[in-house]
């Protein structure tokens, strides 16, 4: 995807374009805001035209902007998922740290994947562009330890190494972290642009209005309930919803029972 193609983050990109066209770029930033509203989409999409061998350029209201051309060897290797300048690093790594082989996926992100898949690894130079990108997902749950190893990398990473971490909620970062990053904010997407992609997937109208303003702005979290699929012969997600709401206008003490376990069912349907 081109950072033309994202929708609803424009303040945030034209920051980044600003800083980019200046020669100001911070070698760490922290991409800040709700699940679901196009950080991870915006980070993927601006590692792209990082990454470009032949960007797009040209000004918009007096602001020189670039992009990511999609026909170089870069943008292909980019778009195949394997151009080796490009790290994405999730907890889901932990399986290949020494220390995490044979396990499950942690709920936070263990120490041993920032220092074997991070710092290890940031002083390499770059081997098809002018930057090397590490993108951390989730960096919420980057715990203590690993945000503590992590400081020196974000304070003076190597000049070609840009460090983009993703994170939903702020308050869990340490103030070592945050002072070393610049934090790009990241809003609600536009209810009118949430419909328009939910209508591929949504049956009727009233259903697309409701998972639009459910997300509170989160086209991510929209599309997720908009097309999960429950068991077999189970009514989706909406269905159970109305459902719900009539049983519970409808409901008298008599109905306790039968409500109860019609709840249970629906929730592990959902599930």
């Amino acid at each position: 995807m081109q950072l033309k193609d994202i929708h609803s983050q424009q303040n945030a990109i034209n920051g980044l374009q600003r800083a980019f066209a200046s020669r100001k770029m911070a070698h760490a930033c922290l991409f800040v805001g709700p699940d679901g509203v196009g950080k991870r989409t915006t980070a993927l999409a601006w590692a792209r035209m990082l990454l470009c061998h032949n960007r797009i350029e040209k000004k918009i209201n007096g602001v020189l902007t670039a992009d990511s051309c999609g026909q170089c060897r870069s943008c292909k290797l980019f778009d195949a998922g394997t151009h080796p300048d490009f790290k994405l690093i999730q907890k889901e790594l932990s399986q290949f740290t020494e220390e995490g082989k044979g396990k499950d996926a942690p709920l936070e992100m263990p120490v041993d994947v920032i220092r074997e898949f991070v710092i290890e690894k940031i002083a390499v130079k770059a081997a098809e562009s002018e930057y090397s990108i590490f993108v951390i997902d989730e960096a919420e749950k980057v715990n203590p330890s690993s945000q503590n190893a992590m400081l020196k990398v974000l304070e003076e990473p190597p000049s070609f190494c840009v460090l983009i971490l993703l994170c939903s909620r702020l308050e869990q970062m340490l103030p070592t972290t945050k002072s070393r990053c610049r934090i790009i904010q990241f809003g609600p997407v536009e209810e009118s642009f949430i419909l328009s992609k939910l209508k591929p997937v949504c049956p009727d109208d009233s259903e697309a209005l409701y998972w639009a303003r459910f997300s509170e702005g989160r086209l991510g979290e929209a599309l997720s309930w908009a097309a999960l699929d429950t068991q077999e012969k189970s009514p989706r997600a909406y269905e159970i919803k109305k459902e719900l709401v009539d049983r519970l206008c409808r409901f008298e003490l008599a109905d306790a029972l039968d409500t109860a376990a019609w709840m249970s069912q629906a929730a592990k349907n959902l599930a």
